[in-house]
C-alpha cells in the first residue's frame, strides 16, 4: 500500500517541486475544499458542552481543518470525552479502583477518544498531515539568530 497523497500546497511548502505546473493545477482542482461557513452547535448536544464545542470550532477554523461535515464527529468526541472522564473519576475512588468492568469500559472510551481526536486533527501527528507548514516562521527564526550571532547560523 502506497503513501497517502499530501495536498499540493504541503508538497510545495516542503520544497518538493517535482510536479509540473499542469500537474499542480490538476491536483488543486481535484482536492477537496473545506466549507466551514455553516458550523452550528447541534441541537442534540447538551448545553454543558456548548462552550467547549465553540472553543474547538474556533481553534480548528484557525488551522483551516474543520468543515461543516465535522460537526457530528466533534459532538461525539465531546460526549465520549465526558464519559471517559466520568470513568476515570469513578475508578479513582477507593471502591472502584480494581473494578474490571469499569476498567474495560474506560479503555473502550479511551480508544474511541483517540480515534475521534485523530479524525478531527486534534493530535500533533494528525495535524501535521493536514496543515500546511509555514516557512515565514522559519525565516523569522533564522533572521533572529543571524542578528544575535552575526551571519548565518
Amino acid at each position: 500500500m502506497g503513501r497517502k497523497k499530501e495536498p499540493v500546497n504541503v508538497l510545495i511548502e516542503k520544497g518538493k517541486k517535482h510536479l509540473t505546473k499542469d500537474e499542480i493545477k490538476k491536483r488543486k482542482d481535484e482536492e477537496l475544499v473545506n466549507f466551514s461557513d455553516n458550523i452550528a452547535i447541534p441541537k442534540s448536544l447538551d448545553k454543558k458542552f456548548h462552550k467547549e464545542f465553540l472553543y474547538y470550532v474556533e481553534e480548528l477554523k484557525r488551522l483551516d481543518i474543520i468543515s461543516n461535515l465535522d460537526v457530528e464527529i466533534l459532538e461525539k468526541y465531546l460526549i465520549i470525552k465526558d464519559l471517559h472522564n466520568k470513568c476515570i473519576k469513578a475508578l479513582s475512588t477507593g471502591d472502584n479502583f480494581m473494578d474490571k468492568d469499569l476498567v474495560l469500559i474506560q479503555d473502550k472510551y479511551f480508544k474511541q477518544l483517540i480515534t475521534l481526536s485523530r479524525e478531527l486533527g486534534l493530535t500533533i501527528t494528525s495535524r501535521c498531515k493536514l496543515v500546511v507548514p509555514k516557512k515565514d516562521e522559519e525565516n523569522k527564526k533564522d533572521s533572529a539568530l543571524s542578528i544575535l550571532f552575526g551571519g548565518t547560523v
